[in-house]
């Protein structure tokens, strides 16, 4: 059983038909020539856009409880702060017409409050369980492909007006979870005031340059293209490496291409950093005591569902043919209008050479190289605070491509173990989470009693 390590990032069709009509429209104005200008997406990031164009959105959540309501001026102040760490925040990712790679285009008039933030308000009756209802739905749900890459939602509880949460939802094309939680981070400031919390420092979004002639231009072109033919060949190198892996055993926890858009689900559970450091020995960091938990979590829960790892074929249906159903012109003689007739076509078609097929081909090959990835991120050494209010309680979880993800995040003497899983491989990913705390309340007990002998 292998668990991929992470590094931990509208609509679900991704690059959207306002989209292509935007890509058009730039050809048509400047010519295919205009492309040079706008920044070219890494390999990785281009397959994780084109994921979202299939309806996989590879999306990074993260969740804040906040200790009171935010002023709005204050957050999107904020909130622009973080746009203008990061360019690809105000722009929008744009098909070439010919070469069909992924490029960002600056959106005109960008708007943080007008094309980022949102707000929603809940009952508040259980806001626990209205805030999982929430998340479970926003899991699958990608990003316009003509509109920002990410999304910032309050949430609000009408029985419970002294609730409020902020969520901060990213599509993984604008990069790893690390360099995104970094420059959340470089807004957010410590309780009492004073600089920013972390991160890399604001720097103003520059325009694309301009291009040059002569020597200078063709130095830039050339330099173009030896920037792509890197980028290239460190997707081509990332590739390779997951083509050189043996596949992992199947078990019921195997999730096939075909149930990558099943219904997603999150449980979480929250621990503290004490317990954890108990639980290690001289040798040992936090992420050993978390693997290990894991395994053990994983081994209970295989051992529970009756399939410890055993081995099953899996054979996927092949759509073919499509029966098309249509009432006939001209009813036979003696029938009544009301007579229940029909005529059935079947029409052969050819979906091998599609390119959702094919995506899907690469993703399922990919898929059965690991069987669940697992993220632990290092939070703030000390409470912190947005829109000048304070956040009491943060985790982060990302939409599962394979049979669910366990994050860890730590914040204010706390970590918080969420579990982002595919409902068809793991329908209860709370037993999941709970056979993890059994496993560390164990570990716990077992360094307490060495403790005690020594």
């Amino acid at each position: 059983m292998a668990a991929a390590a992470s590094e931990q990032s509208g609509t679900a069709n991704g690059i959207s038909a306002a989209a292509a009509a935007v890509a058009a429209s730039a050809a048509a104005a400047d010519g295919e020539d205009d492309f040079v200008r706008f920044r070219r997406m890494s390999t990785l990031s281009g397959f994780m856009q084109h994921a979202t164009d299939h309806g996989w959105g590879p999306i990074i959540t993260a969740v804040m409880r906040l200790a009171a309501e935010p002023n709005t001026a204050a957050l999107v102040a904020d909130l622009q702060r973080l746009a203008a760490l990061n360019p690809r925040f105000a722009s929008a990712p744009l098909r070439h017409p010919t070469t069909r790679h992924c490029h960002w285009r600056p959106i005109p008039d960008f708007d943080v409050e007008r094309d980022v933030l949102r707000f929603h308000a809940l009952p508040g009756a259980d806001p626990a369980a209205e805030r999982a209802l929430f998340l479970e739905r926003s899991l699958d749900q990608g990003f316009d492909g003509a509109r920002a890459q990410w999304e910032v939602t309050l949430l609000s509880y009408g029985a419970a007006p002294a609730v409020f949460d902020l969520v901060v939802r990213m599509n993984h094309c604008l990069g790893d979870g690390t360099t995104l939680f970094a420059q959340v981070m470089a807004v957010a400031r410590p309780v009492g005031g004073g600089a920013a919390a972390g991160g890399a420092a604001p720097r103003p979004s520059r325009s694309p340059p301009s291009r040059r002639g002569g020597v200078a231009g063709l130095v830039q072109l050339v330099w173009g293209w030896v920037a792509s033919a890197v980028m290239v060949a460190c997707g081509v190198a990332k590739v390779l490496t997951i083509i050189s892996r043996p596949g992992d055993p199947k078990c019921c926890l195997t999730v096939s291409a075909a149930q990558v858009q099943e219904r997603k689900t999150v449980a979480t559970a929250v621990v503290s950093l004490e317990s954890l450091r108990r639980c290690r020995g001289k040798e040992c960091t936090i992420n050993d005591v978390i693997m290990a938990c894991a395994a053990g979590a994983l081994r209970r829960y295989l051992l529970r569902r009756g399939d410890p790892l055993m081995a099953r074929k899996w054979r996927a249906p092949v759509l073919s043919t499509i029966l098309l159903f249509g009432a006939p012109r001209q009813l036979a003689a003696g029938q009544a209008l009301s007579a229940n007739s029909f005529a059935s076509v079947f029409v052969p078609l050819d979906l091998r050479n599609l390119p959702q097929s094919w995506f899907i081909g690469v993703l399922s090959y990919a898929m059965r190289k690991g069987t669940f990835y697992v993220s632990n991120l290092q939070g703030p050494q000390g409470r912190i605070s947005i829109a000048d209010v304070e956040i009491a309680h943060m985790f982060n979880f990302v939409n599962p491509s394979l049979a669910f993800v366990l994050s860890v995040m730590s914040y204010g003497g706390s970590a918080t173990i969420a579990v982002a899983a595919n409902t068809a491989a793991m329908p209860d990913p709370e037993a999941f989470v709970q056979d993890f705390m059994a496993e560390m309340n164990a570990l716990e007990a077992a360094a307490g009693a060495k403790e005690k002998v020594t």
